[in-house]
């Protein structure tokens, strides 16, 4: 079936729980990026697309890159209301945006997102044009630059820890989940560096991590005084980020 186009969104209300935040009471990175993998997925769900229908049609969504910018980092206990809109396609990469509201109508977190539509199995990327259900989408009035964006990483990156895959970090697609990868960042930076809050953060998943696979870890501060990240399994890039904090 075609891709429609009848600015379809989707919202959902939450509140946010004391298992969700940090040492300062606000909702930690991967617990934000949760909620915005679950309100892609619920939407999906509601359009008659949950995952295991894709599957058996042979095609799924990935994440491959997100950009998520900050204003506040929500606080326990407080309630948020959540909403995402799918836009049109960039060459291979569907663009989703979701956002993120106080109760009074704040917005908290805005984040831009690129999938790619794969063969489950094969993982062969597929076209727009492949897709074969119905996914509504919007035109992008400000079309999004983080499908060809890069980070420069910095001279004199330093080894920050090595990272193994276990079975906690995996979803239903047999890799780490997208949002643990907001956790092994933070984890690989100095202690004191995440009582700053977090004001940006973007992420480029490049190769699957799979259980029992090793990541190597490697850090350095840009001229600007971001944290750059990169994550390698043997002479492979598994993802690369760029955090800014406060």
């Amino acid at each position: 079936m075609p891709l429609i186009n009848d600015n379809k969104q989707y919202e959902k209300n939450i509140q946010v729980q004391s298992y969700e935040c940090d040492i300062l009471n606000r909702i930690k990175l991967s617990y934000l990026l949760r909620h915005m993998q679950e309100i892609s997925g619920e939407h999906l769900d509601e359009l008659g697309l949950p995952y295991e229908r894709l599957a058996e049609l042979g095609q799924v969504f990935l994440l491959a890159k997100l950009c998520l910018k900050i204003e506040r980092l929500p606080r326990c206990r407080e309630r948020l209301r959540l909403l995402t809109t799918p836009k049109l396609p960039i060459k291979a990469q569907f663009i989703r945006t979701n956002e993120i509201f106080s109760e009074a109508g704040e917005r908290l977190a805005v984040a831009d997102t690129t999938w790619l539509l794969v063969d489950p199995q094969s993982r062969r990327i597929l076209r727009p044009k492949e897709f074969t259900g119905v996914l509504p989408m919007t035109e992008d009035l400000e079309p999004t630059t983080l499908t060809r964006y890069r980070p420069l990483p910095p001279e004199g990156l330093e080894p920050a820890g090595v990272r193994e895959v276990r079975y906690s970090d995996l979803d239903i697609n047999r890799h780490m989940n997208n949002a643990g990868y907001a956790d092994v960042i933070c984890d690989a930076l100095p202690f004191g560096e995440l009582e700053r809050e977090a004001k940006e953060l973007y992420l480029h998943y490049q190769n699957e991590v799979r259980e029992g696979e090793r990541i190597s870890l490697l850090r350095g501060k840009t001229p600007e005084g971001s944290w750059y990240l990169r994550g390698e399994k043997e002479t492979l890039c598994c993802f690369e980020a760029l955090l800014t904090l406060e």
